[in-house]
């Protein structure tokens, strides 16, 4: 699902923590307004927000999967990993690099 394809089917929720005089923003614009947000602080703001956020969660089955980047191996530095984590009741995916050495931990 696309960012402006979400931000249309969750306008109801976005409408209730953002101002959105002018609609929900474009593809472009979301992109432009994503790109800037510092990855970092993302994180730390998403790992304290989301435990509270996902109580009713709690038990729920989850998928995992991992994947080497392709291409990512040049002979010198090892390939690249990341793991995905889905939450079918929740409609969420969550990407991350792997441990080292491509170990999941």
């Amino acid at each position: 699902m696309g960012r402006a394809d979400f931000a249309e089917e969750q306008e109801a929720w976005l409408r209730g923590i953002l101002k959105l005089s002018n609609g929900i923003p474009s593809h472009d614009t979301l992109s432009d307004m994503l790109g800037r947000i510092d990855p970092v602080a993302f994180r730390a703001a998403f790992t304290a927000w989301a435990p509270a956020a996902l109580l009713g969660l709690v038990g729920e089955p989850g998928c995992l999967d991992g994947k080497a980047v392709r291409g990512s191996w040049d002979g010198t530095n090892p390939a690249v990993h990341q793991v995905s984590a889905f939450v079918g009741r929740a409609r969420w995916l969550g990407t991350g690099p792997a441990g080292d050495g491509g170990a999941i931990e």
